[in-house]
């Protein structure tokens, strides 16, 4: 939750600042990586480059849990939880704190270890199941948001990335999300599984701010 706090925190500087806010620049620091003091961790992204799906795993036990035992306080728990990462999502709907914290210059560079469609789907699972307990629409908004920058970066339209997910969790995600919304568009995005096989660029240089394309 820290990452989703200091995610939340640039996007209100961001937001003030406008033109003058200075754009981190993307620098890998490792699979994982730890403060070299953890009393005084400062304001860097900490832990897993997949950290956030921690959050996503546990809002979806949480809206399974609500179905069969309801508990307002755990309910109002995960809802004090959604806000916060809700104030991490960027303007464009890109959420993940590797990247909004580290530097958005660098997104879907690497599809296949950077996890970020991997945390996506997480994501959305977990808001289809805290939805469906609840009737809450927040997180599941802010999963479709995610969606829709998605939805413009990749696709078989020219001009658009052909890349893939590492893992299969954001195809079966999306089709969770259809399931719900009965949007179409949700169910064609996730024919990422059409790409597997194929040699395809699996990474899309990003321009930070409008979205990624893969490369001539």
């Amino acid at each position: 939750m820290r990452n989703f706090k200091i995610a939340g925190k640039i996007n209100r500087e961001r937001k003030e600042l406008g033109g003058s806010f200075q754009e981190p620049q993307f620098t890998l620091r490792g699979f994982e990586s730890l403060p070299e003091d953890p009393e005084h961790p400062g304001e860097k992204f900490y832990g897993f480059v997949f950290q956030d799906s921690d959050f996503s795993k546990w809002i979806e036990a949480v809206g399974y849990s609500l179905t069969q035992h309801p508990d307002p306080d755990l309910e109002k728990t995960a809802d004090e939880a959604i806000d916060i990462v809700c104030a991490a999502q960027a303007g464009d709907g890109y959420l993940d704190t590797c990247y909004i914290i580290g530097g958005r210059d660098k997104t879907f560079s690497n599809l296949r270890d950077h996890h970020e469609l991997y945390c996506f789907g997480h994501l959305t699972e977990g808001a289809v199941a805290y939805y469906q307990a609840t009737g809450k629409e927040k997180l599941l908004n802010a999963a479709k948001r995610y969606a829709d920058f998605i939805a413009d970066t990749f696709g078989p339209e020219e001009g658009k990335c052909k890349g893939y997910p590492g893992h299969e969790i954001a195809e079966m995600a999306l089709v969770r999300l259809y399931e719900v919304t009965g949007e179409k568009k949700y169910l064609d995005l996730s024919r990422f599984l059409d790409e597997r096989g194929r040699q395809r660029q699996r990474s899309a240089p990003a321009d930070a701010g409008s979205g990624c394309r893969c490369p001539k």
